[in-house]
């Protein structure tokens, strides 16, 4: 798993959501991210929330399960700063 440090965070570059409760979603809940939005490698925007915390764990919009893959992330933070990367 690979992982990229900003300014002293850490952003996990995957998840594993099969319910053992290690890396089961995209926790960035110590990120004040006002916006998050979840893309798949055509992409095509999968999943988005506002004021996110620890919510997503592979579902699409309408709460399916997306297929496993690499997907892209990009936050945005409330001074407005965005930050973007992908996972597997």
């Amino acid at each position: 798993m690979q992982v990229w440090i900003f300014e002293n965070c850490t952003i996990s570059q995957g998840i594993s959501p099969n319910g053992d409760g290690l890396n089961d979603t995209f926790d960035i809940s110590w990120m004040s991210a006002t916006s998050v939005k979840i893309f798949n490698r055509n992409r095509i925007e999968v999943y988005q929330a506002r004021n996110y915390k620890n919510e997503w764990g592979g579902q699409d919009k309408n709460g399916n399960i997306v297929q496993t893959g690499t997907y892209f992330y990009m936050i945005t933070d409330e001074d407005q700063e965005m930050r973007n990367g992908g996972y597997m």
